[in-house]
Formats: structure tokens, C-alpha cells, sequence
């Protein structure tokens, strides 16, 4: 699995830079290992930039979604379980799989459908669109302005460390010395000491500043609003999607949901626990509005202790083990979709 460290020191090389549409993507330039590369655009696609021009032989499957997904997409490429699958079948005509990995650690709705609009504007074609969400949707839903923005361009932010941070610095630098005879050494030392710590102790407040929302508009965004607008998104991305392409939602699985009651084992499990509850009620809806979504909740099983086994954190990663689990479920779900579409 990808792993984004937190940063510490302000001026060390981030993990993430900002995209102007998506909020943030993965630095190409990161050394992540072969199977964690990453494409120009900043996603988990080696060799690839999109959009990409399409092939009669090959069959185009796009993940959308957060960590779990990015880390199914990275498990994909190497074991091909979704993949095998799909070439088995006759109604692709021997076409090999092409996986486009779309999903980052911490996204969350709406970037998924901004995400997908961007690229099929750009006129990328998807044969398939798998999306996989719900727990980075749950952990937020009682905290609006941890919706608006993709987490992960609070943390750049905050913590002075992205490209267009680093131009700004070196550009004040660059102007605190240009005045550098109007001045003595003292004073442009302390100048230049105040500009390297002062920003990112006031960069808290400038955030502040752009995703805090009206109090008007924070009293009205609760759990049940949320819940709609992650229910609407997976409902838009189905209208958007090409009229040939295969689209499925998925309901990532989380062992919170299972724990004892007055059992809470970490900072997850209260939250999680009760704010799955409003997505398991949006998803059982999306059939009438002629959306394929699957839960896969209890596909670990539902006894809170053997479900860790599948889990290699607290939060909600699953183990090589569970990660086959997960992809041979939407394997046999996909085929199932193209069996459908071409009897």
C-alpha cells in the first residue's frame, strides 16, 4: 500500500502536490517502488497519461475512490486477479485489461465524480468504472468542512510544503534581498528568519480563511444532507459515464461496524460505527434509481475480532489476504456486468 507520511519538518519533500482541479495527486517524482509508480498526472499508472487513446483490443477499467482503492488498483497490477478474470471471458473477444488506477489515499466525494468529468472531457474512454468508498465518507459526515476539501490539501498547506509554496518562499526571499542595500545585515536576517517561521505559523489561519464554511451553511450540512450528496454523486456518476461503459459502486467493508456495543476499540470505531449506518441506508436505495452498487460489508464475515485478521491497521486497509477477497468479489460482479451487457 501507498503510505502518506505525515510531515514534520515544513521544508521536506511532500508525498502530495496540489492539482488545481483534484485538490492533490501523488508527487511523480516520488520513489515509491515499481508497483507504487507514479504517472506524470500523479496517479498509481506507470507508463501512463492520460487520457489515452483507445484500443479495439483493450478493455479500459478505471478505480475510483480513496486509499482502500488506490491500494486495490496497486494490488491489481501485480496480481491480475481482476484481470485474468476478464480475459477469460468470451464476450471480450481475447482484449487485455488495462487498469487506471483514479483513487488516492484520503479522497472522498465529490473528487471521484470532478475526477472522472475531468478526464472523459478530455475524451478518455472507460470500458468499466469501478468505485470504492465509504469509509473516509463515514469518518467525515459529522464534520462538513472535512468534505468540501480533499483532506490531504489541508495537510500541504499547512505544513508549507508544495511546489507553489516553495516558489512563493523563494520569491519573497528573492525580494527581501533585492532590498538588501536599503538595509543592514541585521535587519534582512531578521527579515528573512520572521519569513521562514511566521508563514507556516499563519498558514492555519489563512486555511481557516478558505474552507471554513458560513455557520448558516455548517448547520444545514449534517449526517442525513451528507449522506444524500454521497448517495447523488454515485447517482451522477452513473449519468455521466459513457452510454457503453460498465459502471458499479462498491461499499468498502469496515470491521468498526461489527464491534461490540460499548466497545470501542479506537478513534475510529464510534464514528464509524454510527455514521456507516446513513450510507447502508442511501446505498439499499441506488437500485431504484438504476445504479449497480454492492455492499461488501460483510464479506470478512461479521465476528469484530476474525475480521482483523483481515485488516493490516486500525483504520481500515486490508491485509494481501483481504485485498484478494475484495478483488475477486468485484471480479465476479464485473463479469457478471459484461455477461449481461453482451448475452
Amino acid at each position: 500500500m501507498p503510505h502518506y507520511a505525515q510531515p514534520e519538518n515544513p521544508y521536506r519533500e511532500s508525498t502530495s502536490v496540489f492539482h488545481p482541479f483534484f485538490g492533490y495527486v501523488a508527487r511523480p517524482s516520488i520513489n515509491l517502488g515499481s508497483s507504487h509508480e507514479i504517472s506524470p498526472d500523479g496517479f498509481f499508472n506507470p507508463g501512463q497519461t492520460l487520457p489515452v487513446e483507445s484500443d479495439p483490443n483493450r478493455f479500459d477499467l478505471a478505480i475510483l475512490g480513496g486509499s482502500v482503492a488506490a491500494g486495490l488498483g496497486v494490488v491489481e497490477r501485480s496480481r491480475k486477479i481482476i484481470s485474468k478474470r476478464l480475459e477469460e471471458l468470451p464476450e471480450l473477444d481475447g482484449k487485455s485489461v488495462n487498469l487506471i488506477n483514479l483513487a488516492q489515499g484520503g479522497y472522498q466525494f465529490p473528487t471521484p465524480l470532478m475526477i472522472l468529468s475531468y478526464y472523459q472531457t478530455l475524451g478518455q474512454k472507460f470500458d468499466a468504472i469501478l468505485l470504492v468508498d465509504g469509509f473516509n465518507e463515514s469518518w467525515n459526515l459529522s464534520n462538513p468542512e472535512k468534505l468540501i476539501i480533499p483532506g490531504w490539501w489541508e495537510r500541504l498547506a499547512r505544513y508549507f510544503n508544495s511546489d507553489i509554496d516553495r516558489a512563493f518562499f523563494e520569491k519573497w526571499r528573492e525580494i527581501l534581498l533585492s532590498h538588501s542595500e536599503k538595509s543592514n545585515l541585521a535587519t534582512i536576517s531578521v527579515m528573512l528568519k520572521s519569513a521562514s517561521i511566521s508563514i507556516p505559523e499563519l498558514e492555519d489561519g489563512n486555511i481557516k480563511f478558505y474552507y471554513t464554511l458560513p455557520d448558516d451553511l455548517k448547520t444545514r450540512l449534517d449526517e442525513n444532507h451528507l449522506a444524500d450528496s454521497w448517495a447523488r454523486q454515485i447517482v451522477n456518476i452513473n449519468k455521466i459515464r459513457d452510454k457503453n461503459t460498465i459502471f458499479i459502486h462498491f461499499l468498502q467493508p469496515s470491521h468498526h461496524i461489527y464491534a461490540p456495543p460499548g466497545m470501542f476499540e479506537n478513534k475510529y470505531t464510534k464514528t464509524i460505527k454510527k455514521n456507516y449506518q446513513y450510507l447502508i441506508r442511501r446505498q439499499s436505495e441506488l437500485d431504484v434509481l438504476n445504479v449497480q452498487s454492492y455492499s461488501m460489508l460483510g464479506i470478512f464475515g461479521d465476528n469484530f475480532e476474525d475480521q482483523k485478521y483481515y485488516y493490516q491497521d486500525d483504520c481500515c486497509h486490508p491485509t494481501l489476504i483481504g485485498y484478494d477477497v475484495l478483488l475477486n468479489f468485484m471480479a465476479e460482479k464485473l463479469s457478471n456486468q459484461i455477461r449481461a451487457k453482451n448475452p
